[in-house]
């Protein structure tokens, strides 16, 4: 049996070999050989002077003839007092049984199904043990041990082992991972052990010292272990390097906290940008390193250049306009501190520049203006004020009407004027010098860049007075024509033979009973001179319907003066007054009301006068028209008029035509004036026999009518 061990870390080894032999004798032996080691399987604690740790002894069985090993039973001595059995670690076998009693282990082993071949040594179990106290321990084979094979017992001899005591030599470093040691382990007394220390990056090795004496200024020496546990440092020196900083570029900024430091010692540097520069990084060997000014770092093992990188800085300048839409400015951008910056501000039309302003303060009254660019943003704003430009109106002739809207107005400003002509007066037109812009008395328009007069131009009234007869054979009329405002007319009448005067009519009203007639001119006039024949009772003449509505009507007629006695006769429109109709006798005014009428109705009337002889006149007649329909329209018959207003034709068209429809012209005041039986799609309509006025062209058929409403004029 051959005992190996290798101690390192605190753990120990006892190898305890079955080696084969020839002899059927038994022999014990304590086998030991120096420098063939075992490696460790724990470390061991040091406690109280006493090596503590885990032991693992191997136990080799091998030889010739040993093919078929199929069991063993083992009886082997310790101390335990030293000693404390701790288990079986498996090797070649499997499943040891281990008793172990009062420093006597039996150890025992049988499996005939999977012998074990041992003809070439090897490790069949193993035996841990952990220490108790110090001292070599021998292992000792006692009577008894035997091993078996297939068929029987097999001549073997043992050799016995020791557990040799060993002593731990450590390495120390200082200060702490300065270097890498090498040489500890454990040893025994006198063993020679070979210590190097390497110094780490940034160190250089001192000394070797215990319990602090000086044992070596050599990094490598041999070392002769005592009979004890021994520690070993290994001192180390720092060593120190230089820091040189550098501003990139030097105009940027400044950079403090360069020299020399020691390995590991905390390095601060800071950089510090100048006004209109940002620090922007720290370079080493043209890797960035840290973005913040303020660097700290561990010195390392070498000696180090940092660029502090700097920017120049590039400031925001911003113009605004006030008020928007004023006026325009250039210069805005980016600039670097300290640039000289001009801007410049242009007035839009209508405007003036007043100054530019900085958070509210005028920094500038001139429109160029100068400085040199600090160091933050920086927002100027152009200020500019609206030109009030005036407006003069002047009324011509002098006195003729009155005008508004004069004033004081911006550019582009809306201006509207107004002219109110005078009573004797027409507006004509606004005149700028002899330029007419508008011939509306209601004139709006853009304020230009510039004073304005402008001349409402009014001229005096001037009006129609037509004169007529009721019938040309029964005399003529004179003295009509065109009269200014306010100049006085005469107008006569003269019966031809067989005929008399009767009245001058406007509009079916009496306004003169005299042939010849003076007024003042005061508007446009139709005058009418009524005659008569001569008879022993003439005839009512003039009938006029004055008013209409759903259910009412109002007639009058004129005849001559001496007679003041009617009779009145009325019906739907076709009715015979000889026959039928509604008798109204003794109305002692020119003038009736009729009611209880039918809406959208059309009506005939007959008016006869009495004279003094208790003659009566033949019927004057028939009066037609057509009382009012305020129902609702039917829309898909609703007249289409162009153009309207009209001066003497109009075309009428119809979404829809019926077959039977007719149409009717009535005036404002409700008289039929004219009626179309054939109507066609489109149709024109003459206009010459109306007078300018309002007019209503209703459209019907059956009990269904639309209408529509128009102008007629002809100025």
């Amino acid at each position: 049996m051959s005992y190996n061990r290798k101690v390192q870390g605190g753990i120990r080894k006892l190898v305890l070999l079955f080696v084969l032999c020839s002899t059927l004798s038994i022999k014990a032996q304590l086998l030991y050989q120096p420098g063939h080691f075992l490696q460790p399987e724990e470390v061991g604690v040091e406690a109280a002077g006493i090596q503590t740790g885990f032991i693992q002894v191997p136990v080799r069985m091998g030889g010739p003839g040993m093919t078929s090993v199929t069991g063993f039973h083992l009886y082997l001595s310790y101390n335990n007092q030293k000693l404390q059995f701790a288990g079986v670690t498996p090797g070649a076998v499997t499943n040891v049984a281990a008793i172990p009693t009062n420093g006597l282990l039996s150890l025992q082993y049988s499996n005939i199904q999977a012998p074990v071949n041992c003809t070439q040594p090897v490790i069949v179990f193993y035996l841990n043990f952990t220490r108790l106290a110090t001292g070599d321990v021998p292992l000792t084979f006692m009577p008894g041990s035997q091993v078996a094979g297939l068929n029987s017992l097999l001549p073997v001899s043992f050799e016995n082992g020791m557990v040799l005591q060993t002593w731990q030599l450590s390495l120390e470093s200082s200060p702490s991972g300065a270097g890498t040691l090498t040489g500890g382990g454990e040893y025994l007394p006198g063993q020679s052990a070979s210590v190097s220390a390497i110094p780490s990056p940034g160190y250089h090795f001192v000394n070797w010292t215990q319990g602090g004496q000086v044992i070596s200024t050599q990094p490598d020496f041999d070392y002769t272990m005592p009979a004890q546990n021994v520690s070993l440092t290994a001192n180390f020196g720092v060593n120190s390097y230089m820091v040189q900083l550098q501003a990139n570029p030097v105009a940027g900024g400044s950079v403090s906290g360069a020299g020399a430091y020691a390995f590991g010692q905390t390095v601060q540097v800071q950089a510090t940008p100048n006004t209109g520069w940002a620090f922007t990084g720290w370079m080493l060997d043209g890797q960035l390193v840290s973005t913040e000014p303020s660097y700290s770092f561990t010195m390392p093992a070498s000696n180090m250049l940092l660029w502090a990188n700097f920017e120049q800085l590039f400031y925001p300048l911003q113009l605004t306009v006030s008020p928007d839409g004023a006026g325009t400015v250039s210069g805005s951008g980016s600039y670097v501190y300290n640039a000289q910056v001009t801007v410049q501000a242009a007035s839009n039309t209508g405007w003036n520049f007043t100054g530019w302003t900085l958070n509210g303060q005028v920094v500038s009254l001139s429109a160029t203006y100068s400085f040199n660019m600090p160091a933050n943003g920086l927002s100027l704003q152009a200020n500019f004020e609206q030109i009030l430009y005036p407006l003069q109106l002047v009324v011509n002739p002098e006195g003729a009407g009155s005008v508004s809207g004069s004033g004081s107005y911006v550019f582009n400003g809306q201006v509207t004027v107004q002219a109110t002509p005078g009573t004797a007066y027409n507006f004509m037109s606004w005149n700028q010098g002899s330029t007419i812009l508008s011939t509306n008395p209601t004139y709006s328009f853009p304020m230009p860049a510039n004073a304005l007069t402008l001349t409402a131009r009014f001229s005096l009234k001037t009006y129609q007075i037509q004169v007529s007869v009721s019938n040309p054979e029964h005399g003529t009329a004179a003295g009509g024509g065109t009269f200014t405002h306010g100049q006085n007319v005469t107008v006569s009448a003269q019966a031809n033979t067989g005929y008399q005067f009767i009245a001058w009519t406007e509009q079916g009203q009496t306004v003169s009973q005299e042939p010849v007639y003076s007024f003042t001119a005061l508007a446009n006039r139709a005058l009418v001179a009524v005659f008569q024949q001569i008879l022993v009772c003439p005839q009512p003449v003039s009938l006029t319907l004055n008013a209409v509505g759903e259910q009412f009507a109002f007639i009058s007629w004129v005849s001559p003066s001496g007679i003041d006695h009617w009779d009145l006769i009325w019906g739907e429109a076709g009715f015979d007054p000889a026959t039928s109709g509604t008798l109204v006798q003794g109305l002692t005014q020119a003038s009736y009301t009729l009611s209880g009428l039918n809406q959208h109705t059309a009506y005939d009337v007959y008016v006869r006068a009495w004279c003094e002889s208790a003659y009566v006149s033949d019927w004057s007649g028939p009066l037609q028209f057509m009382t009012w329909y305020v129902g609702q329209d039917e829309a898909n018959i609703a007249p289409k008029i162009f153009p309207n207003p009209a001066s003497t034709q109009i075309t009428v068209s119809l979404p829809v035509l019926p077959g039977n429809a007719i149409a009717e012209i009535y005036s404002a005041d409700g008289r039929l004036l004219q009626r179309y039986d054939a109507i066609k799609n489109p149709m024109n309509l003459d206009l010459s026999q109306l007078s300018e006025g309002v007019y209503t062209l209703r459209i019907r058929y059956d009990s269904r009518s639309g209408s529509a409403r128009f102008f007629i004029l002809r100025r």
